[in-house]
């Protein structure tokens, strides 16, 4: 079931205000930084705020902001060059670095407020591990990523594989399941990833050997293409008509779940993405039809993620029958048979104020099992409707 809560968006931006400023407020306190702030976690452990912007990173503490540590990230890469293609009209592209997208798709649409600049590190990935350090990705060295001492912002190890996008208008996101394993949803961008290096879905080790640290974990298997615990597109022309944008993740009883905004599936043959990115109204409606979707697979490295793949639509919908069909983030609350996801969710895919209206629905995550559980026996026991998923 899903219940829709009015007049609660301004939740949502007052979660993110902290996000698109240069400083932030507790109380009396303040902080401020030269780069706009980007992303934030609170460690409970140390009572501290790690604060992430352009090219900085900060260690904060929590009762007056004071700053307890504090890096330039910029210069800890040997290779800061921003990859900033987009996708254009008639299949042209642009590098043009000072865009700021008419299609939110991303979180990351907010944060830049049209100030991006060639070598900078702009971060895609901030979040504490199981050991209490900090794993920090960037676009910076074709999207790599650093371990980082949570106590005073060492660096600890640094990743030889790619792991998150290094165009920040395609979207990643990641967290660390209970079973210590790195989950990460990405975005396939061909002009940064023309070999498709950085697979769309993957589990990888936090183990601190050099030789396996952010690695993928690999089985054996004799009918996939892969041995990895991975999934990539068909190929990389499907993975770059078929854009699947990740904005949020989570787990739940042993199975890996994302919410995505993607086309309905690979069969649709309308003019597709590049026309979401004009900036003409008559193209608005032209492209294929989006929509918000979650998708789920289980958490076994020894299997790969395509064999339990999943995908289940969410619609967010008022008593009064409006629609609001695009998620813009979300939050999981785990507890157990009470376990629930809230998302924020727009009527339009366009970043323009005008005409837009929000909405947060909550959805039981019982009833999520009980819709995917009879979707698989529809399709597998039942014979029900077609099997989709033509793109992996």
């Amino acid at each position: 079931m899903s219940i829709i809560f009015y007049h609660s968006i301004s939740i949502y931006y007052l979660i993110f205000l902290i996000l698109i400023q240069y400083s932030l407020s507790i109380s009396n306190f303040k902080f401020s930084s030269t780069t706009t702030l980007q992303r934030f976690l609170f460690d409970e452990q140390t009572q501290t705020i790690i604060v992430v912007s352009v090219n900085r990173l900060y260690k904060l503490y929590s009762t007056n902001l004071s700053i307890l540590a504090e890096i330039d990230t910029s210069s800890t890469f040997t290779n800061t060059e921003l990859c900033t293609t987009i996708i254009g009209r008639a299949n042209v592209t642009t590098t043009s670095i000072n865009i700021n997208p008419v299609h939110y798709f991303s979180i990351n649409s907010y944060l830049f407020n049209n100030q991006l600049t060639n070598n900078s590190a702009y971060n895609q990935l901030l979040l504490l591990t199981p050991s209490n350090d900090l794993l920090v990705c960037s676009t910076s060295n074709r999207g790599t990523c650093q371990l980082r001492s949570s106590s005073n912002l060492t660096l600890i190890e640094s990743s030889s594989s790619r792991v998150v996008s290094t165009n920040i208008h395609y979207s990643t996101f990641g967290f660390i399941g209970n079973d210590s394993i790195l989950y990460t949803a990405v975005t396939y961008d061909s002009s940064c990833d023309s070999f498709y290096e950085i697979p769309a879905l993957s589990g990888r080790s936090l183990s601190l050997k050099s030789t396996t640290f952010l690695k993928i974990f690999n089985h054996l298997s004799n009918d996939l293409h892969s041995s990895s615990y991975s999934l990539r597109f068909v190929n990389n022309r499907i993975a770059r008509e078929f854009p699947v944008h990740y904005l949020y993740g989570f787990e739940h009883r042993l199975f890996t779940y994302f919410l995505t905004i993607q086309e309905l599936d690979i069969q649709q043959q309308q003019q597709h993405y590049y026309n979401h990115y004009s900036r003409t109204s008559s193209s608005q409606n032209s492209g294929k039809k989006l929509l918000t979707k979650l998708v789920r697979f289980c958490q076994k490295t020894q299997q790969a993620p395509i064999k339990s793949y999943v995908e289940l639509p969410l619609t967010c919908k008022s008593l009064s029958s409006n629609y609001y069909p695009y998620l813009v983030t979300a939050y999981f609350v785990n507890e157990n048979e009470n376990s629930r996801l809230y998302g924020v969710f727009r009527n339009t895919t366009t970043s323009s104020i005008n005409n837009t209206s929000h909405a947060i629905c909550l959805f039981s995550m019982k009833f999520i099992r009980e819709n995917i559980f009879q979707t698989i026996k529809n399709c597998v026991v039942d014979g029900i409707g077609q099997r989709g998923l033509g793109f992996i």
